[in-house]
Order: C-alpha cells, then sequence, then structure tokens
C-alpha cells in the first residue's frame, strides 16, 4: 500500500472542494490500495475529496481504507456500515454528504487509468452547463490479468444523451460517470431498494438532463469472480435484467412505460442471453460459443427451463461440413445425467435424441453438447462444430389409457 505523502492536500476546507469522489467497497483487500492511488494520483487545478463507503467487509478491505484516511487527512473521509447493509443505501450516504458541485462514482475493484480524469470531467460539465452527467470510455481486464481484454465502449456503438436511451441499455462503464450533485438530490424513495445502483442513478441524471459522452479511455474496468455484474453468471444476468425492467415499470412514472416494456422485451429474447431452440423452451447461456444462426464450436452448455409439462425432450442437431482431414466425428450431447452419443456422422446429417424425463412447469434441466474429431493419420482429437436445431416436447397422452382403466372389468375380491 503506498501513497502520495508529499501531495499538496487541498481539500482541507468544504470550501475548497469542486469534486467529490464516492468510492463504494466490500470485500476488495486485493484492489482497494490500486483504487485509492488512483485517485490521490489525480492532478487537478481544483480540490477534490474521497468519499469512502465501505460495507462492512469480511476481508481486510476496512483495515487498508483506515490506514489510507489516516495517511490523508482532510483529503479521505470514510463511511462505515456497523452491518453489512448490501444496499444501494451504501453509495446514497455518500452521495448525500458529497462536498463537491461535481460527484464521481468509483468501485473499489477498478482504478483510474488517467490523472487527468477528474479534470476533464469537470471541465467537460462546465462547459455544458445544461447536463446533468458525463462518462468515459473503460479498458476491460480480467482478474489476475494486466493484459487489456477490450475496450468497454465499442467503437461507433451508440451513446447515451437522454433518459430514453438510458433505459434501453446501460453502456456506462463502472467508475466513469461524474454527475451534477445537484442532479442527484434528492435521491427518490425507490433507489435503495434498486437492483442496479449504478444504472439507477443515471436514470435519476437523466430526468434531470442531457447525458455527454467523453470518446476517452480514462479508467480500467476490472471483471472478477466477486464483481457485482461481472461475477454472475449468464443466466444469473438474464434474470437480474428481466426483475431491473419489472421493478422501473413498478417505479418510475406511468409515462414512460412504453420505454420500459420496449426495453424489456429486447432483453427478453437477446441472443446474447437466450438460445433460440423451440417456442415450449427458455434456453439461456451458461458457457460455449455459439453463433446467432444457431452453430456452436467445441462447446455448449444452457440452462432451459420447461414453459409447459412433458414427459421427454427431444434434441434436433445436426452434423455441419468439416474439414476433410477430420474422421471419426463424435458428438456428445448430455441432459443433466444421462449422455448419448453420435458418431461418423456425414456432413450436414441430422439426428434426433430422446431424453426420458419428466418435467412441470417451470422446471430447469441443464443441457449440454461437446464436439470432437480425430485428425487423418492420428494425433489428438480436435473439436469441431455442431448446430443445434431445436427442442421438443415430449408428451404422452394418457387420456386413453385412463379410459381403458376405467372401463376394465373389476376383478378379485373385496
Amino acid at each position: 500500500m503506498t501513497g502520495d505523502t508529499d501531495r499538496c492536500d487541498k481539500t482541507t476546507s468544504a470550501d475548497s472542494v469542486r469534486a467529490s469522489v464516492v468510492m463504494v467497497t466490500y470485500n476488495h483487500e486485493r484492489f482497494i490500495a490500486r483504487a485509492i492511488d488512483s485517485v490521490l494520483a489525480q492532478q487537478t487545478n481544483f480540490g477534490f475529496e474521497l468519499i469512502i463507503s465501505e460495507d462492512r467487509s469480511s476481508d481486510a478491505s476496512r483495515s487498508i481504507i483506515e490506514y489510507y484516511a489516516e495517511k490523508h487527512h482532510g483529503k479521505i473521509r470514510l463511511m462505515l456500515s456497523e452491518r453489512n447493509l448490501n444496499s444501494n443505501a451504501v453509495a446514497g450516504r455518500a452521495i448525500m454528504t458529497a462536498r463537491g458541485e461535481y460527484v464521481a462514482l468509483m468501485d473499489g475493484d477498478d482504478y483510474l487509468s488517467s490523472p487527468l480524469k477528474l479534470q476533464k470531467q469537470v471541465e467537460f460539465l462546465d462547459r455544458h452547463p445544461d447536463h446533468a452527467m458525463c462518462y468515459h470510455n473503460a479498458d476491460i481486464i480480467r482478474d489476475g490479468e494486466d493484459r487489456i481484454v477490450a475496450p468497454f465502449v465499442k467503437a461507433h456503438s451508440p451513446q447515451l444523451s437522454d433518459l430514453r436511451s438510458i433505459l434501453a441499455a446501460n453502456p456506462v462503464p463502472g467508475s466513469s460517470s461524474m454527475f451534477r450533485t445537484g442532479a442527484l438530490r434528492p435521491l427518490p424513495d425507490w433507489f435503495a431498494g434498486a437492483p442496479f445502483g449504478d444504472w439507477s442513478l443515471f436514470i435519476v441524471a437523466g430526468q434531470r438532463g442531457p447525458i455527454g459522452y467523453i470518446d476517452e479511455t480514462l479508467s480500467v474496468y476490472r471483471m472478477h469472480a466477486g464483481g457485482a455484474w461481472s461475477g454472475l453468471s449468464r443466466p444469473a444476468q438474464y434474470h437480474a435484467l428481466m426483475n431491473w425492467y419489472e421493478f422501473l415499470l413498478r417505479h418510475l412514472p406511468a409515462h414512460l412505460s412504453d420505454e420500459i416494456r420496449a426495453a424489456h422485451a429486447h432483453y427478453r429474447t437477446h441472443n446474447w442471453y437466450v438460445a433460440d431452440v423451440g417456442e415450449d423452451f427458455l434456453a439461456l447461456h451458461d458457457a460455449g460459443k455459439r453463433f446467432p444462426d444457431g452453430r456452436c464450436e467445441r462447446h455448449l452448455r444452457l440452462h432451459v427451463e420447461a414453459l409447459k409439462p412433458m414427459t421427454g425432450v427431444r434434441i434436433v442437431m445436426s452434423n455441419p461440413t468439416f474439414d476433410p482431414c477430420f474422421a471419426g466425428n463424435r458428438i456428445e450431447v448430455q441432459v443433466n445425467a444421462m449422455t448419448q452419443t453420435r458418431a461418423d456422422l456425414a456432413p450436414g446429417e441430422s439426428f434426433k435424441l430422446e431424453f426420458p424425463r419428466s418435467l412441470a412447469e417451470g422446471d430447469v434441466f441443464t443441457f449440454e453438447a461437446r464436439s470432437t474429431a480425430a485428425a487423418a493419420g492420428g494425433g489428438s482429437p480436435q473439436k469441431i462444430g455442431f448446430s443445434l436445431l431445436k427442442f421438443e416436447p415430449i408428451v404422452h397422452d394418457s387420456s386413453r389409457r385412463r379410459t381403458e382403466l376405467k372401463h376394465r372389468p373389476c376383478s378379485g375380491t373385496g
């Protein structure tokens, strides 16, 4: 843990603070020092403060931030939970006590990659007094790696500009937003219980002014298993989005309902989360590479929900054209603990697999498929692709059987 002890502290007095950085943290002991250092390294022509709101971590996060607060007295203020709240109140309390004209949000597992991040955002909002907030791009890294995976905001992607665009999607990288403080106060009553704290704040700001974008990369967004969003599986992300839009319909003004319903419908069938496997099933991606036309390579894993009762599942698949240097291709399909295989399929050959499994409406099973082929002339097995065409419910009609039993002569005594 290092800090810049020689840095001039310009924020001892509340009057000198123009920007407040609100850093929310919970169990970030591996990341929090770098996050704090990146804020202390900001080069500005105005005073700023760092408010760290910590939610009773079970690791060493609290002791680390207390060390920094003591070392940088007057620059850092702490807000500490007596018990774990696990709610947006952790961010809300810091926002409500911020002394700056502007509030920048930051997560304790991210860090600022540019020492001019605060300066550039304050200058933007100064130049655009009608704007309620602004944000910028960020690099994505994975836990344990310093290698940049990708920019968070892709080139030529549409940017936020108003409330309608933020209801439709949330392309704002973590730790990239800065708000006009007056655009967030007062926070609405529904904020504390909202599923997404940052997205909620963007909506609050979007109701009070335009949203601006700075096309520069000024921070780093870290993906890791403990991340509030990146740590979720794709099915969990899907359900979180469905719950989010249902929450918004209950709490936002009625004149926004059409936009909310349109966004809800968009994500309900989005191919990033949902596989098109038949109208009687909802299949959510869990792992594997899949293309929009239904093909996947190497491995596909889905969580599949039955939308009606059935006594079994029929899975229709095909083997696409493959390189002639491969032979003896094998496709293995597993539904929960039941496994079936097909081998030596001709290119383009389709096949059906039936898995007897009683499913009530809402029951969930796991579908997993892998394909392998041996290289001609020996060598290690190679992966190839396959196409998942559709799922079909198997429903045995038992009405005839019940009728036969009803009219069968009774035998025996009693």
